[in-house]
């Protein structure tokens, strides 16, 4: 397989990938050459090469897939991501970085992108080099050819696997803490209640001193009265 400068009937040079093997053909050998326009894609490789500096600049891991979902391009951030060099994973399907479980979302995604001609950011689960899942946010998108046909999916990713466990350690915190508050609140009531009881009693004690006294201050009243008429 070669790729080859060819000349239109306009003089117009263009761009072809030759595949050539050796074949029977009516009892003959023959030999068989498959030619395919690819001004695009080396148009677009060009454009890769020129813009590889500005992609190492970006502040996140850079993947560029071709309408096959094949890595063509990725920056010197991916690799400290993933543990890939970018050797390794060239030619490769891009979905051998994702767990098995998250690779409906990636082409889901990646449908949608092509659909909407616009940017998709969603998260998802990077599988690293050394097995290890990384929680990391993506931003991708399609450039198309002329014709409106996909021909590259870029996308940046960013590993968020500590701000996802700062998150998730806010959200069990913001729950222990409304459990806590409940507890209190529960507590609270509680107590409100025995208060309430507690003030209860004390008038009802009062209240029986105040009559004990009254009755002792009758009685008292009553054996004055009774020594009185025994005295006379």
């Amino acid at each position: 397989m070669v790729e080859w400068p060819a000349k239109n009937k306009a003089g117009g040079l263009f761009w072809i990938n030759i595949s050539v093997k050796r074949a029977t053909l009516g009892g003959k050998d023959v030999i068989l050459a498959v030619m395919r326009d690819v001004t695009e894609r080396k148009k677009l490789d060009e454009e890769l090469r020129e813009s590889a500096k500005y992609l190492d600049m970006m502040g996140g891991a850079i993947i560029v897939t071709d309408a096959n979902a094949n890595v063509v391009k990725v920056n010197k951030a991916f690799s400290v991501l993933w543990g890939y060099a970018p050797n390794e994973i060239r030619g490769k399907p891009v979905f051998m970085l994702f767990p098995e479980r998250e690779l409906p979302k990636h082409k889901n995604k990646m449908g949608l992108a092509i659909k909407t001609s616009g940017l998709i950011n969603f998260e998802i689960v990077a599988l690293t080099k050394g097995k290890k899942q990384t929680s990391v946010s993506a931003s991708g998108t399609y450039i198309k050819d002329e014709k409106g046909e996909p021909l590259n999916f870029i996308a940046l990713f960013k590993d968020i696997t500590e701000s996802k466990k700062v998150h998730d350690e806010l959200s069990k915190s913001k729950g222990e803490l409304e459990v806590k508050l409940s507890q209190l609140e529960r507590f609270s009531k509680v107590s409100i209640g025995r208060e309430l009881r507690m003030v209860e009693l004390k008038k009802k004690l009062r209240e029986r001193e105040n009559r004990v006294r009254e009755l002792e201050a009758q009685l008292k009243v009553t054996e004055e009265k009774t020594k009185k008429s025994v005295d006379v």
